[in-house]
């Protein structure tokens, strides 16, 4: 049995299998992403509906961070880890044999519950065993590896579908869901010390009022959630755009799709190897520009030109460069606010992440026509937010003199 991690010394095997079940998000959202149309067309149904199977699992990844953070500080991180891993599991299962929407948004549901675990734990656990000086840099190199998970997941959904069809997806991630537990079981220690006496059920919400009462904090935590809203609408709307209205396969489009991992990837390399020498208020300003500054470009091509496949794919590689750049200075920020409620900083973090990428990936399927024009308002609104809000840091600081 796994024995609690030593401070400092996790070992390979223990990252390793931190890095596996972090998996489970791009396998709940990313490796959906081409079966988006191929579900519409099985089930004889509107985009907007097929565009909720993409969005239940967004929504309820949401929610579950929130309790699944909070229960990690009070329990322990490896008992809700095990749990969210098997409920996982159960989801895809249920979505292997589901023979209506109803009950293939049941089957999402759960998938996306489960999910929710490795994304929020993974930045709690790495809190618990680095400490705050570490943590920028930990928490980049994790996310560049775990980027690695959404660039293969839609080539590696999209093959699946051409060569089977969309329940191959199901399946596939049923038989990994158990894996992943089997080897969380036996590799993945505890890494919460002083579990029970940090939040307990009665200081819940003391703890959520103490963290959204700081203005920094809350500038830390939305920040990323706009920046991520901006690319699930980016990311869900040309799936459409590139398989429905250009024609394209659904390996096709996961090819394309290319561009979002590699670029956030590029990004939270980047910020890994200079976190200690530019301030992470700084980073996250210049991450923003960045990612602002694509989808003005972006809308400026496709309205003077055509719409193709790269147009609309190659700025969003560059927007999710600049939220590589921003978003693991964000993500520390937050976390370091209240070391003791580093698992409810971290749950209300991505919690705001997967949230509002539900809503906007759900507005862009009821807005769709046909044309990029509703994803461009959508994307343009809420990737000016990011830089407004995560400005906000930034102009505390300035304020203070440091």
């Amino acid at each position: 049995m796994a024995r609690d991690a030593k401070e400092g010394d996790p070992g390979w095997v223990f990252l390793a299998t931190l890095l596996a079940v972090t998996l489970t998000g791009p396998m709940a959202i990313h490796m959906f992403l081409p079966a988006i149309p191929a579900v519409g067309k099985a089930f004889n149904v509107s985009q907007p509906t097929a565009q909720s199977a993409f969005s239940i699992a967004l929504f309820t990844m949401a929610f579950a961070t929130l309790i699944f953070g909070s229960l990690s500080d009070r329990f322990g991180r490896r008992p809700v880890l095990l749990a969210g891993l098997t409920l996982f599991t159960l989801g895809a299962a249920i979505g292997t044999y589901a023979p209506d929407i109803p009950t293939l948004l049941a089957g999402r549901f759960l998938q996306g519950a489960g999910a929710a675990c490795g994304v929020v734990l993974a930045r709690a656990i790495l809190r618990d065993v680095y400490g705050v000086d570490r943590l920028v840099k930990a928490i980049a190199y994790l996310t560049a590896a775990y980027v690695l998970g959404p660039m293969f997941a839609p080539i590696l959904g999209g093959a699946l579908i051409d060569a089977f069809d969309w329940r191959a997806e199901f399946v596939f991630g049923a038989v990994a869901g158990a894996a992943l537990t089997a080897i969380a079981i036996f590799f993945m220690p505890e890494t919460h010390k002083s579990r029970g006496r940090t939040v307990g059920a009665g200081t819940l919400l003391m703890g959520y009022r103490r963290l959204l009462g700081s203005l920094r904090f809350c500038g830390f935590a939305f920040q990323p959630g706009f920046a991520s809203a901006a690319f699930f609408a980016h990311a869900s709307a040309a799936s459409f755009l590139i398989t429905n209205t250009l024609g394209y396969s659904a390996s096709e489009f996961a090819l394309y799709f290319l561009f979002f991992p590699a670029g956030f990837m590029l990004g939270n390399v980047i910020a890994g190897r200079i976190s200690h020498r530019v301030a992470p208020e700084h980073m996250i300003v210049l991450g923003c520009s960045i990612a602002f500054a694509s989808m003005v470009v972006m809308a400026v091509l496709l309205i003077t030109g055509p719409m193709t496949a790269l147009v609309l794919t190659i700025p969003g590689g560059i927007h999710t460069f600049g939220q590589g750049l921003s978003q693991p200075n964000s993500n520390t920020g937050a976390i370091a606010t209240a070391p003791e409620l580093a698992g409810t900083a971290s749950g209300i973090v991505v919690f705001l992440q997967f949230f509002l990428g539900a809503v906007t990936s759900q507005l862009v399927g009821y807005l769709a026509d046909g044309t990029p024009t509703p994803m461009l308002i959508v994307v343009g609104t809420v990737s000016f937010l990011s830089l407004a809000i995560g400005s906000i840091p930034l102009i505390l600081k300035i304020r203070a003199g440091r």
